[in-house]
């Protein structure tokens, strides 16, 4: 079944036929309670997967040979069979790689270490097929599938105020600058109600399509025009709103609390 009709219709529109986001739904019971699942596929994410995964082998491919290499010669540092295994697992998780994609053997051979490696071409297929797939599970069994999916793709609006929230001009939830417990409860409730007052204004400007959206210089990010200019001036003095907010213990950048 094809889902998402908006974002559809566009690739349509583009005669990009093999592109079209797909769902597929059914009902099953967890946790307790019969529930709605979706499962979605993307095509145009599973081929940037695919090519990322390909890449990412490529280097624990020459890495392991390199690994080889040492163990077989009797390198330094490289005949302890823990320290290696280590390594190899430490590699893996630097490249977000299951430690199971390949089958790596040390055995004792005389005197020596001696490492022996296996492309575990079934289970590298297996880890393929998940690519560009998705599983969507909602209580609401009155939803549509439409529905359904769209919820899923709008996550990206936590995922940006978690990115927001380590960004240096807007939020910057870190450095975190205090020691007291006080001051440090203060400077995250700050942190917070700031997210909470972007989206706010987002919403708002989408209501009343009056924004004017520009990518930031890292290509990451789009924001309304307005929220660099204000993130780099400087707040008005406790004083100047009309009190001392130093009684509050926190980093409240102008926030009365």
């Amino acid at each position: 079944m094809i889902a998402c009709k908006w974002s559809n219709r566009e690739l349509r529109a583009k005669g990009r036929e093999d592109d079209l986001l797909l769902a597929w739904q059914t009902s099953r019971e967890l946790w307790g309670q019969n529930r709605t699942v979706v499962v979605t596929y993307n095509t145009r994410t599973a081929t940037r997967q695919r090519y990322a995964f390909e890449q990412k082998l490529l280097r624990l491919q020459d890495e392991l040979h390199l690994m080889r290499g040492k163990v077989n010669r009797q390198a330094a540092q490289w005949r302890s069979r823990n320290a290696v295994l280590e390594r190899y697992l430490n590699l893996c998780r630097e490249l977000h790689l299951p430690d199971d994609l390949y089958q790596v053997e040390l055995h004792q051979e005389g005197k020596g270490l001696r490492m022996y490696c296996r492309k575990k071409y079934y289970r590298i297929g297996r880890h393929i097929d998940y690519f560009g797939k998705n599983i969507l599970v909602t209580d609401h069994p009155d939803w549509t599938i439409d529905e359904i999916v769209q919820a899923g793709l709008d996550r990206y609006v936590v995922e940006q105020s978690f990115r927001q929230s380590k960004d240096h001009d807007l939020v910057a939830m870190l450095p975190l600058r205090h020691w007291t417990e006080g001051k440090i409860r203060c400077h995250v409730f700050t942190c917070v109600v700031a997210l909470a007052y972007l989206r706010l204004l987002e919403i708002k400007l989408e209501e009343g399509r009056a924004h004017d959206l520009r990518r930031r210089g890292d290509g990451k990010h789009a924001y309304p025009a307005f929220l660099p200019v204000l993130a780099h001036q400087q707040p008005e003095s406790p004083t100047a709103l009309g009190g001392n907010n130093r009684k509050t213990g926190g980093n409240s950048a102008g926030f009365g609390l």
